[in-house]
């Protein structure tokens, strides 16, 4: 299942930056990636979630240049 993660952020524009989304519970998983900030200061990550990470907690962390710039504990949500 595709899953956009979407923030705002006070980094410049086009800084590039490394979302993480994770889950170390039974049938843990990692997905890592790297995307620019827009104009905006927002920015965006689609990762392809495996089904069984539905209403799992998860950790979505923001990296710039290794240091973590944001990190939220969520529910992935399921789609339907």
């Amino acid at each position: 299942r595709e899953t956009t993660v979407r923030a705002e952020t006070t980094l410049a524009p086009t800084t590039e930056v490394v979302v993480t989304v994770s889950d170390t519970g039974s049938n843990a998983f990692l997905f890592r990636r790297a995307t620019r900030v827009a104009p905006d200061r927002h920015l965006a990550a689609t990762f392809g979630l495996p089904e069984s990470a539905a209403g799992r907690s998860i950790t979505v962390r923001i990296v710039d240049g290794g240091r973590v710039v944001g990190e939220r504990r969520a529910t992935a949500e399921a789609n339907h």
